[in-house]
């Protein structure tokens, strides 16, 4: 008879698909629900509009390069690991961007929270796919994707009221909890998935695995067309709150008039 250790039986139970589909909506809630309050932050810290633009413009751009290094490392020592560090270092950048500092350290802590926003968005999937198989997983999937369209919408009319009636720093401090709540969801909830962990990484077979990726006609054509959608969400969050502005919309219509 087989004894189970700990160890087992945690590879033996399925991660939580509302603890993966409430981190998987993490980047997306972290952008929306700064858009509406854009225009807030522009004027505490008296920058321009091409400078406040960076609160946006830096988090996509972490979450952009982090990925790239995540998903070798997830290989490393683990998806549930990489996760948990993924909200830890989410909330922490919610939490230091609230302080009254200056408008370098502020950016640099919205750059701390795109990279962990990285590590939300891509470990759910894999996490899905290792522990229900490609089939199961594509039918589950859907509750992943279904978060990432309604926590931004949800994010975008709480985030422009919860700004213009209690000011931007408690918006950040609500991405502080909200990150906190993924964080403790995930590790009582997320067990490890990857059953062969890498015992060594180099940089070498992890641009050969990029390179044959990049061979693949079907991968560069789901993501051309995913990427487009994405675009164009992004795109908006970033120059609506100018356009509302014009119109003589405050964050609060701004974010209904989102949802």
């Amino acid at each position: 008879m087989i004894k189970l250790t700990e160890k087992n039986i945690l590879q033996t139970k399925n991660p939580s698909i509302i603890a993966l589909s409430t981190a998987s909506a993490v980047s997306v809630t972290g952008l929306a629900f700064i858009s509406p309050v854009i225009l807030l932050i522009k004027d505490h810290y008296n920058v321009s509009s091409n400078e406040v633009q960076l609160t946006i413009t830096i988090y996509l751009i972490a979450i952009c390069i982090s990925q790239v290094f995540w998903g070798p490392l997830s290989d490393l020592i683990g998806r549930r690991i990489v996760l948990i560090m993924g909200a830890s270092l989410f909330s922490l950048g919610g939490i230091l961007a609230s302080f009254n500092l200056a408008f370098e350290f502020f950016i640099f802590f919205r750059f701390l929270q795109g990279i962990g926003a990285a590590a939300c968005l891509s470990m759910p999937r894999v996490m899905l796919t290792e522990s229900y198989g490609v089939k199961k997983a594509a039918a589950k999937m859907s509750t992943l994707l279904a978060s990432m369209a309604i926590f931004p919408i949800l994010s975008a009319a709480f985030g422009g009221l919860i700004g213009e009636n209690y000011g931007w720093q408690v918006n950040f401090l609500t991405l502080f909890i909200f990150g906190s709540l993924v964080f403790l969801l995930n590790l009582i909830h997320s067990p490890e998935t990857i059953r062969d962990k890498k015992k060594y990484l180099t940089l070498r077979a992890t641009f050969i695995d990029f390179r044959y990726l990049f061979k693949q006609s079907s991968f560069l054509y789901f993501a051309g067309v995913s990427s487009i959608q994405a675009a164009f969400f992004f795109s908006m969050a970033g120059f609506m709150p100018y356009q509302f502005e014009r119109l003589g919309a405050s964050p609060t219509e701004f974010g209904l008039w989102f949802l």
